[in-house]
């Protein structure tokens, strides 16, 4: 049986993202370390890599707030293609879309690291992965360390911005 979300559950889940991807912005990068090079600060802010860092020491008094492209067939589908083939595993997806790397649609993360960041159970967070995978919606790979998961049919957001 499928569980559609309530209004209460939604504000838990879009909450939770805020704190998530609240991230020093450039002035505050600048502020803490006022001598380096303007390159280095660009790659704290655009890493590729996305490792997690201690969010405690991020100020939120403003939190950055991402916009991602989210194709209208996902939500508006008359035929409900997307609801019945992802079910509950669209949470996890709406957190990789939010988490992605802007360029290039990757998130680089440990399965526990989404469990603890979204409220998640590990085995949900395992058993959703699995399920995006199987629909096509994500490939993923280990790196050893973590997983490398790429988001299929990925718009880069800053590509969009310039047009």
């Amino acid at each position: 049986m499928l569980l559609s979300p309530t209004p209460k559950s939604l504000n838990l889940f879009v909450n939770r993202m805020e704190k998530v991807t609240s991230q020093p912005s450039g002035a505050e990068l600048r502020e803490n370390r006022p001598n380096a090079p303007p390159q280095l600060l660009a790659d704290q802010l655009h890493s590729d890599d996305h490792h997690i860092r201690d969010l405690s020491a991020v100020p939120s008094d403003k939190p950055l707030i991402w916009w991602i492209h989210l194709w209208a067939g996902l939500a508006r589908d008359p035929t409900g293609k997307h609801y019945r083939s992802m079910g509950n595993a669209v949470w996890l997806y709406l957190y990789l879309l939010v988490s992605a790397n802007r360029t290039n649609g990757v998130v680089l993360r440990r399965q526990e690291t989404i469990a603890l960041q979204t409220g998640f159970s590990e085995r949900s967070v395992a058993r959703w992965l699995q399920e995006l995978r199987e629909k096509g919606y994500i490939t993923s790979t280990s790196t050893g360390r973590s997983l490398r998961i790429q988001i299929t049919k990925w718009r880069s957001t800053r590509a969009a911005a310039k047009t």
